[in-house]
C-alpha cells in the first residue's frame, strides 16, 4: 500500500498473499491482510506441490514445500478448514500444485467449495509433455 500511496506502484489493482491455510490463525491473518490492504487483497496462494518429500528437483515435489515436510496438503483437513474460510471471506485461492494431485485430490476437495474461486497456477505445472508428472 505504501508503494501505491507514493505513486511508485499505481498500476497495481489486487493482489495475492502468502498464508498458511493449516494454522489455527489462518483466519485472523487473513483478516489482518485485508485491513491492510482491504481494497486489493484478493486471494490466497500457498505452494502444494507435494508427491512426497523434496528430492532435489526429482520429482514433482517443490522445494517450498520443504516448509511442511512433504505433507500433502490437498489431503489435510486443517488445509481444508482454511479453504472454507477462503470461501466465506470470498476470496480466491492460486493453486500451484503436482498434476497428479490435479486429479488424486484437488479435484475433489474444491468441488467441496463451488464459491471459491481457484486459479490453477503454472497450467497445471506439467513437468513432461506427454510424459510422467512425476
Amino acid at each position: 500500500e505504501g508503494m501505491i500511496e507514493t505513486g511508485r506502484c499505481s498500476y497495481v489493482k489486487g493482489f495475492v498473499a502468502s498464508c498458511d491455510l493449516t494454522l489455527e490463525t489462518a483466519e485472523e491473518e487473513m483478516e489482518r491482510l485485508r485491513r491492510a490492504s482491504p481494497a486489493r487483497l484478493r486471494g490466497v496462494r500457498w505452494i502444494l506441490n507435494c508427491v512426497g518429500k523434496y528430492r532435489g528437483g526429482t520429482t514433482a515435489t517443490h522445494v517450498g514445500t520443504l516448509r511442511h515436510d512433504g505433507v500433502d496438503y490437498l489431503r489435510e483437513p486443517d488445509f481444508e478448514r482454511g479453504l472454507a474460510s477462503l470461501e466465506k471471506q470470498n476470496l480466491s485461492f492460486d493453486l500451484q500444485c503436482a498434476p497428479i494431485q490435479l486429479v488424486q485430490s484437488a479435484a475433489a476437495l474444491f468441488a467441496k467449495y463451488p464459491n471459491l474461486k481457484v486459479c490453477i497456477d503454472h497450467m497445471g505445472t506439467p513437468r513432461a509433455i506427454l510424459g510422467n508428472d512425476l
